[in-house]
């Protein structure tokens, strides 16, 4: 059923997901947005890990010492 619901109950961007839970609770469906809530959850702490910078600053080395070859 939930190729019937994607649209219902969007994962494609975080405010979306945010107004379908708040929808759904306001109407009292809010048993439907379980899944949404922890998808939400998800993407949240993914997105709030700190960036390792480490990889780019490597690359950056070896553009800089291949240039002044």
């Amino acid at each position: 059923m939930t190729e019937f619901f994607k649209y219902l109950l969007p994962k494609d961007n975080p405010k979306n997901t945010r107004f379908a839970i708040n929808y759904f609770t306001a109407i009292g469906l809010g048993g439907l947005t379980v899944d949404l809530r922890a998808h939400l959850k998800k993407k949240t702490t993914q997105l709030d890990k700190p960036i390792s910078f480490s990889d780019s600053s490597e690359t950056t080395e070896s553009c800089s010492s291949s240039d002044s070859d």
